[in-house]
């Protein structure tokens, strides 16, 4: 037992005597190991406080760092994420009284059958408005509308009859004998009206934050996902 205190003591010793010279050292001519002990024995003889301020003033960059990297790579995940989600129907709304449609979201994507799927979405936008006498939009809603519609951004709308009588008169909806076929468009009856259907239905006004009726349904010309579309007018049809 006695051997081994003074071999204890010998070992503390040493470790002292160590750290004396390394201190006479200028720090320059320490090694990396004589660097590390310095530094490991500095540490040792701070309270919290000091070896909070020792790190943050000699390794805060490596914090940095490190941090930049944890949230780099978090970025990069979200971003390969969201480039997988896919969306199968855009809906473009006007005049919507700002409903959160996650009602109308949820009945779409159960009805297309994606309502389990993480990667393929239902997208509704509701920005448009119109201008005072209802035919037509506002000037911001227009520039915004014929953008993304030339851009393919969208896929139905749903308008007031006024300004969707004057959208179809400009060429912006797709024929429905296109879309759906003969025995639906027969089964329709007075719900189709020229190039877009009228319905009159409180659940869809309510999902979709409308006021306005009858709610005119058409779809563009130039929609990406006629399948899907097809399915949910067929729906609105019924």
């Amino acid at each position: 037992m006695r051997i081994e205190l003074e071999d204890e003591n010998k070992k503390k010793q040493q470790e002292e005597q160590n750290s004396q010279q390394m201190n006479h050292k200028y720090e320059s001519d320490l090694t990396k190991k004589e660097k590390r002990l310095l530094e490991k024995e500095k540490l040792k003889a701070m309270d919290w406080k000091g070896k909070l301020q020792y790190i943050w003033m000699y390794y805060k960059i490596w914090i940095f760092a490190v941090i930049g990297a944890v949230l780099l790579a978090f970025g990069i995940r979200n971003w390969i994420e969201n480039a997988r989600v896919k969306t199968v129907l855009s809906v473009a709304v006007a005049d919507s009284t700002g409903s959160d449609y996650e009602a109308a979201q949820e009945s779409l994507e159960k009805l297309l059958g994606i309502d389990e799927d993480p990667y393929q979405k239902v997208d509704i936008t509701e920005t448009f408005t119109t201008d005072a006498d209802g035919t037509q939009l506002d000037t911001y809603s227009q520039v915004a509308f014929v953008t993304k519609v030339q851009a393919q951004v969208f896929d139905v709308v749903l308008l007031p009859e006024a300004l969707c009588e004057s959208f179809e008169k400009d060429g912006y909806f797709m024929e429905l004998d296109q879309l759906l076929d003969q025995d639906t468009l027969q089964a329709a009856g007075q719900k189709i009206k020229g190039c877009h259907i009228q319905i009159s239905d409180e659940s869809l006004k309510e999902q979709f934050g409308i006021e306005y009726e009858p709610v005119c349904v058409a779809v563009l010309v130039n929609t990406q996902h006629t399948k899907e579309t097809a399915k949910w007018m067929e729906q609105l049809l019924m």
